[in-house]
């Protein structure tokens, strides 16, 4: 069964993030635990092609600002969300701390971000994306798109958020030149519609916790994904154990 499918066999519990977005409630029938897990081998491949042909492109350089983690970690989370919903914006900025210090700062994982699309509320947050991405030419994508997620409030409304996601991505340590000329020549845009694609592909709500090849998606508590990662965490050490002996 493909990712694709075995996703859109979920059964979404929660609010979802507008009218759009919402699925009708029924029971959970989750993802196991596999191998395959198409986002996290579609960044692998794009960042094995590009460092191969060209070691420095921005593009490049902006896609591995984004994953955070040692390289030797097996298992890959991944967010999927969008920056202009109240739920996305809670899972940013109540997961990605703890995840960053139980499992990220420790070796265990390797934390991902990819920004979806949800057309009735995407105008500003693709400028939101996009920020955060030109903020990872600096290694700042995470401060900025966690300080972006808190500000939500602030910049949803304006008419032009660009100013105010440039001034967050200059105070966190971003080169003012070099944000300023990203953002105004959209330099990252190949990443934001390839997130966006990716995301329709394999994510039927927002947001959604890749744990490993596991979708979680509705109740995204502390509390339940530091149970979730452990248990995908403790799965791959059996395994390992087990092609050991």
């Amino acid at each position: 069964m493909s990712m694709r499918t075995t996703l859109l066999a979920l059964a979404i519990l929660g609010t979802a993030c507008d009218k759009s977005q919402e699925r009708k409630p029924g029971a959970i029938a989750e993802v196991g635990l596999v191998d395959n897990n198409p986002i996290r081998d579609s960044i692998r491949a794009r960042a094995r092609t590009r460092f191969a042909q060209r070691p420095d492109t921005l593009l490049a350089r902006a896609d591995l600002a984004r994953t955070m983690g040692d390289s030797s970690a097996k298992l890959w989370v991944i967010l999927t969300g969008q920056l202009q919903c109240p739920a996305c914006d809670s899972a940013i900025r109540e997961l990605v701390p703890m995840i960053r210090t139980e499992y990220v700062e420790r070796g265990k994982v390797r934390l991902a971000f990819v920004a979806a699309s949800a057309p009735s509320t995407d105008y500003n947050a693709r400028f939101a994306t996009h920020a955060s991405l030109c903020a990872g030419l600096a290694g700042k994508f995470w401060p900025v798109l966690e300080q972006i997620a808190a500000t939500r409030e602030t910049w949803a409304p304006l008419p032009d958020p660009q100013p105010h996601f440039d001034s967050i991505a200059v105070a966190l340590g971003a080169r003012p030149e070099l944000q300023h000329r990203c953002t105004e020549l959209q330099l990252m845009l190949p990443l934001v519609m390839w997130d966006q694609q990716r995301a329709a592909a394999d994510v039927d709500t927002l947001p959604t916790l890749l744990v490993g090849s596991k979708a979680l998606s509705g109740d995204l508590s502390v509390s339940r994904v530091r149970r979730e990662i452990d248990a995908a965490l403790a799965a791959l050490a059996a395994k390992v154990f087990a092609t050991k002996k």
